[in-house]
């Protein structure tokens, strides 16, 4: 059963967002070169990791802990391999950056 408290405190889900494969729309929508690969980032929920980490509706994943990630099982693959902090590489207009460590 799911009480209130639990299902209106999101710092729990991990994450943060919703990890979506990067299918020919999505590289038309946020005009993407073919030579990017990994995950897009949506629905990213306040008061998560990702939100402390600022990641953006839109962000594509590139690599977590230096990892590379071309595809949602490889993204969840290294997501569980991350022990005690996890950090993502994210492609946004046209570069990449590397995030903030988050620790856990």
């Amino acid at each position: 059963e799911r009480s209130e408290k639990v299902s209106s405190d999101s710092g729990k889900l991990w994450p943060g967002f919703i990890a979506s494969p990067v299918t020919d729309d999505v590289r038309k929508e946020l005009e993407l070169d073919d030579k990017v690969k990994g995950v897009v980032v949506t629905n990213v929920m306040q008061k998560t990791p990702a939100a402390s980490l600022r990641l953006q509706n839109g962000d594509i994943v590139t690599a977590i802990n230096g990892k590379s990630v071309k595809n949602l099982q490889e993204f969840y693959a290294e997501l569980g391999k991350a022990d005690k902090s996890v950090n993502f590489d994210i492609y946004s207009n046209g570069g990449t950056i590397t995030t903030g460590t988050y620790k856990f």
